[in-house]
């Protein structure tokens, strides 16, 4: 599996909201995947930031394709903001000193911005 940048991680939903927490609880079991198979924390933090770097060069194209489409007009999503230069992705993974097992739930009530 590729990871995020832009990979072959993807979700869909009837909306927005719908999609983005689809996608964030996939993410979230993929980060609790390779959390359960690295040495330690560092190990982890590393397999981590690798996934979410890792491309895939088709889903570049099918990212490129849609975001022309988009631009062309072809597409348009009630609510969805445009915008006008690449957003940065960034991922960053910090060692919890405590934590309690509600840490681990993902969260169903994400916000997202419009």
């Amino acid at each position: 599996m590729y990871g995020v940048n832009p990979g072959a991680l993807a979700a869909e939903g009837e909306t927005r909201v719908a999609a983005y927490v689809e996608f964030r609880e996939t993410l979230m079991k993929v980060l609790f995947d390779l959390a359960t198979a690295a040495e330690d924390f560092y190990a982890f933090r590393a397999s981590g930031k690798k996934f979410f770097e890792e491309t895939s060069e088709s889903s570049i194209q099918e990212r490129e394709a849609a975001r022309a489409a988009v631009k062309a007009g072809k597409v348009t999503i009630k609510g969805m903001r445009r915008e006008t230069a690449e957003q940065p992705r960034r991922i960053e993974i910090t060692q919890k000193k405590t934590s309690t097992a509600k840490d681990n739930a993902t969260d169903p009530h994400v916000t997202v911005a419009a």
